[in-house]
This record gives structure tokens, C-alpha cells and sequence, in this order.
């Protein structure tokens, strides 16, 4: 005990000696691990951020931002919207670009019938102008009779019909329209005639001639309607007799427009396409897509009506900037030419 005693005196004292060392050093000027080396100054500029460098950066990447969201739409969206969308799918071309009714300065109300109803407005006028177009290759190419149809529903192509045939009756020539919807007739309706009258479907069945089927109109258009609900059977359409009817209004006709329902939701117009000499698509904007316009494009280039082209529908947008600056004056000009007279 004695021992031990002496050995803790002497640790004891070793540690007094290095606390003393401990409180010897931090009584040094040196001792301090963090010391002031200069008074502190405020700086005469910011360090950050930079406004010379970070507008430009920020106009940079904001515009790359706006170009990566453009393509990844244009990748993703396959909406046809404009005439450049068709020029992207392989073998179509434009046949020409109607605006949409709500978008025309006149005030249309309805686009049935335009170049009648309302013959100074935008519609009706780029109706005429597509005509024209599509009358250019009719004759080239000496073709008689026009299938006309669209991708898919409510896309406006016998709203086309009537706006066509009433523009070809007023240029001079004989137009006889042909409805073979018979799943939604519409065209004996647009001009104020019953779609239930005996119309091609009865020709079809058998039971009646040609002469007791044509009616016509006060604008001047013959207008043959589908027929009796009872007699209509989609699958008569190809047939020989479909095909001497053909024959019957070429020689009666300059030209037969022909109506069908959307190529999406019947096989009709497959049918009719080997009878008729040329082909319309008709694509409603904003709403049919690239792929489905592709695919009935493809289906139609095997038969033997050649394709005149897509007619692109309801178009928004058209009639603003360098198109409105157009129409604008259409309008302006037709109405100068009035109050002259």
C-alpha cells in the first residue's frame, strides 16, 4: 500500500507538471489556432452572381430548353396540324388547305355550301382556289369522276362535295354528285333533299333506272342520294353494276363527284376506289394523325384512281399573320368592287 501510494504521488505530480506546460502555452500569443490577420473589409462588388454572365447563360439554356420541349413534342405528337405535317409523310402532297370557319373575318356560320351562301367570305373563297387546283388535275389527266373521303369521322369531306360541285357548276360545267355513305348519309340533307329517296342503292338492288334517281337542285347540281335504308348494302359498291353506273354519268356529266364514309370505320372506299378515276383525302386539323392519313394513303395506292392529294381541313390558324393579311384583303377588294358598282 505503501508503494502504490508513493507511485500515485508521482503520477499525480507528472500531471500537475504538463497541466502547468498546458496553461503556460495557451498563455502565448501563437497558442490561438484561428487568429485575425487584417481587419475585415466590405467588398466593393459582388462575387455573385454575375449579371453579365448569368442573362446571357440564362438565355441560353432557356432557349435550348424551349428548342429540346419543341422537338420532343414534334417527336411525340403525331397530330397533323399545318401542310408542312402531310409533307412529312412519304408519297403524300397537299391538294390544298381550307381555314376553319370560326377563324373567317366574314362571320360564316356554316361552311355547307359557302361558295352559295356566303361568296365574298374566306372559306368560300379558298374553296374556289382548292377547286381550282384540284380541277387543274382532273383535266390534265382527263379524269371524270372523284372519290372524295376522308381518314376519319367529322373530317368535312362532303362539306367539300358541295363546296366542289357547286364551284365546278358555276366555272360551266355539268356536276352530278353521288352519295355512297350509305352507313351516314348527308349529302340529300346539305341540299334540302331526302337521304331516303331512291338513290343508288336501289339502283344497285335493281329496281330502278338512272333517270328516276338524279334530282335536281337550284344551284344547278344534280344530286343522286344514297337510297332506301333497306336496299343499302355496302358490298354492292365494287360490283359490275356499280360500275355501269359509273359509266352511265360519264357520258350524261363533265364531272361526278362521289361522297363515302371515312375509310377508318368501313372498307368502302377501297371498293369505289377501283371504279373512280381520282382520289381526295380529307384530313380535319388538329385531330387526325400522321400514321392513320400514312396507312390509308397506302391502302388507296393500290388501287387504280390516281391520288390527287390531302385536303387539309378546318386549318387553325391560317388566317392570321401573312395568310389573315390575305384574306383580309379578298374581303377589302370584293367589298371596294361593290360600293364602285
Amino acid at each position: 500500500m505503501e508503494s502504490t501510494r508513493k507511485q500515485l504521488e508521482l503520477q499525480r505530480d507528472e500531471n500537475q507538471r504538463l497541466i502547468s506546460s498546458l496553461r503556460m502555452m495557451q498563455l502565448r500569443a501563437d497558442a490561438s489556432r484561428i487568429r485575425q490577420a487584417t481587419p475585415p473589409l466590405e467588398p466593393r462588388e459582388k462575387s455573385f452572381p454575375k449579371i453579365e454572365l448569368m442573362l446571357p447563360a440564362g438565355m441560353f439554356f432557356g432557349v435550348a430548353a424551349f428548342i429540346g420541349i419543341v422537338f420532343l413534342r414534334e417527336i411525340t405528337d403525331q397530330k397533323i396540324r399545318s401542310a408542312s405535317d402531310i409533307f412529312i409523310i412519304p408519297g403524300a402532297k397537299v391538294a390544298g388547305v381550307l381555314p376553319d370557319v370560326h377563324e373567317d373575318p366574314s362571320g360564316l356560320e356554316s361552311p355547307e355550301l359557302a361558295v352559295l351562301h356566303s361568296n365574298e367570305g374566306v372559306f368560300a373563297e379558298s374553296c374556289r382556289q382548292a377547286w381550282a387546283n384540284v380541277n387543274r388535275s382532273l383535266q390534265q389527266s382527263a379524269h371524270q369522276t372523284m372519290l372524295v373521303l376522308s381518314a376519319a369521322p367529322e373530317a368535312g369531306s362532303t362539306t367539300i362535295i358541295g363546296n366542289f360541285a357547286s364551284s365546278a357548276h358555276t366555272s360551266g360545267s355539268t356536276v352530278v354528285v353521288v352519295d355512297c355513305n350509305f352507313r351516314r348519309p348527308n349529302l340529300g340533307y346539305m341540299f334540302d333533299l331526302e337521304d331516303s329517296s331512291p338513290g343508288v342503292a336501289d339502283m344497285l338492288a335493281g329496281s330502278v333506272e338512272l333517270e328516276s334517281v338524279v334530282q335536281k337542285t337550284d344551284c344547278g347540281v344534280d344530286v343522286i342520294t344514297a337510297g332506301v335504308p333497306a336496299n343499302r348494302l355496302f358490298q354492292r359498291l365494287g360490283s359490275e353494276r356499280m360500275k355501269s353506273i359509273f359509266a352511265q354519268l360519264r357520258d350524261r356529266y363533265d364531272l361526278i363527284l362521289v361522297d363515302a364514309p371515312p375509310s377508318i370505320v368501313a372498307g368502302d372506299a377501297v371498293l369505289l376506289a377501283n371504279l373512280v378515276d381520282a382520289i381526295i383525302l380529307v384530313v380535319h386539323s388538329d385531330r387526325d394523325d400522321r400514321g392513320l392519313v400514312a396507312r390509308v394513303l397506302r391502302e388507296l395506292g393500290e388501287s387504280r384512281a390516281e391520288i390527287l392529294g390531302v385536303m387539309l381541313n378546318a386549318a387553325v390558324g391560317t388566317v392570321g399573320g401573312y395568310f389573315r393579311k390575305n384574306y383580309l384583303a379578298m374581303i377589302s377588294y370584293s367589298e371596294r368592287d361593290e360600293d364602285e358598282e
